[in-house]
């Protein structure tokens, strides 16, 4: 089998939860006997500088069969319209050198774009066009296209761009227009393809209220290879830079947690904040945040929006208990195992409630919430999700 994939990334940030996936699936389907055909921006010989601080990802084990790239111009910030004219360009340059390898890309048997961005989709199916090959598209973030798109069944565009306009706020009625067109173009091509979801909330959207021919996997994760015998029950981890991962959410709990119990203390990884009882850190090592993780004795992750949690299924294979938002997303994934605990979205206070809660257990039952978290984790590991995406592609190599 031989799989084009197509990765226009604008930058390198290999710490990710998508990029680690698309690595190490191609690191695994490498292993399986697949050929993989890549297609990008980044030169892959950038990528090996930042794959060497990547845990268990031997550098060789992902040099694809063919890599076809251009040159990227850094993105930096030019504005919002500059930046799309840069990308609309590297995507461009993009697809006219795929046609000049044209006769190397004919020999695939299937094209994968691992992110559905709309740019990124685009590209692909032009792509899959001209090469008469199917198109599979991996969804990460699944809610959050649809619910931009704001486009429903029959809705015409002009009415689709008033609702854009309204929902949007602080565009022209023409940016307006653009947007809806190109996002109907978008909802219309993944009509005519294939998607990979992550969970069975994504699985329902697209397949039953867009009807489109759609699969589950899941995610893997590397087992840590530091393990503590001694950890702190009272130190609380928080993962994330942004408000969409909770960031002002956990910036407002803490100072409530340090009042209410003293032992308690924080380590923030991605942030760089100061706050009382709190060590924050910015960037870290794969082999730093799995040594934060695992001598530490409780997980917090307020995100907004997330379609699996890469960072929810890491802390639990390093025993700790886990508390989030209640996302229909995450629970469909997470929702059976006794060691994650769901609190309304955006309720300080039930977080609040939560975090003590499990601060005050005693020791025993403490204990059977690591050992539970640490059996939750079993099911996402790398084999099984490869096997999984092999399954997927012959199903769909077999489809009419």
């Amino acid at each position: 089998m031989k799989i084009l994939i197509i990765m226009p990334w604008y930058s390198i940030w290999i710490f990710k939860g998508n990029s680690r996936r698309i690595l190490n699936l191609i690191r695994i389907l490498k292993r399986a006997g697949v050929e993989i055909f890549v297609l990008e921006v980044i030169p892959y010989t950038l990528f090996r500088k930042s794959l060497l601080l990547v845990q268990d990802i031997d550098v060789n084990e992902v040099n694809p069969n063919v890599h076809i790239y251009v040159m990227n111009n850094r993105l930096q910030s030019r504005g919002r319209i500059n930046n799309y004219i840069i990308r609309a360009i590297l995507t461009l340059r993009l697809l006219l050198k795929s046609l000049r390898y044209r006769r190397i890309l004919n020999s695939v048997d299937l094209i994968h774009v691992p992110d559905s961005r709309i740019e990124f989709v685009g590209l692909a199916y032009v792509i899959s066009r001209i090469l008469n090959r199917k198109l599979v598209i991996t969804f990460q973030l699944v809610p959050r296209y649809l619910k931009e798109i704001a486009i429903d069944k029959d809705i015409g565009l002009f009415r689709s761009a008033i609702r854009h306009y309204l929902y949007v706020k602080n565009e022209g009625i023409l940016l307006s227009l653009v947007k809806s067109l190109v996002l109907w173009l978008y909802v219309n091509i993944i009509k005519r393809s294939f998607a990979i979801v992550l969970n069975k909330h994504d699985y329902d959207i697209l397949s039953k209220k867009y009807g489109v021919s759609t699969f589950i996997s899941w995610n893997g994760i590397s087992k840590p290879n530091v393990r503590h015998l001694n950890y702190d029950k009272y130190r609380i981890v928080y993962i994330g830079r942004d408000e969409r991962k909770g960031l002002k959410d956990i910036m407002s709990v803490i100072p409530l947690i340090i009042n209410e119990d003293t032992k308690a203390n924080f380590v923030l990884i991605g942030p760089e904040l100061d706050l009382p009882n709190t060590i924050s850190y910015g960037f870290v090592s794969e082999r730093v945040k799995w040594s934060l993780l695992c001598s530490s004795g409780l997980f917090v992750s307020p995100t907004y929006h997330d379609s699996f949690s890469l960072v929810i299924a890491e802390a639990l294979s390093c025993g700790l208990p886990v508390i989030t938002y209640d996302l229909p997303e995450l629970r469909a994934i997470y929702g059976g195992c006794k060691s994650v605990f769901f609190v309304k979205k955006g309720d300080i206070n039930a977080l609040r409630d939560a975090i003590i809660r499990l601060l005050d257990v005693d020791e025993n039952e403490y204990v059977k919430l690591r050992e539970e978290a640490m059996m939750c984790s079993n099911r996402f590991n790398w084999i099984d999700v490869t096997r999984r995406e092999l399954e997927i592609y012959r199903d769909i190599l077999r489809s009419t």
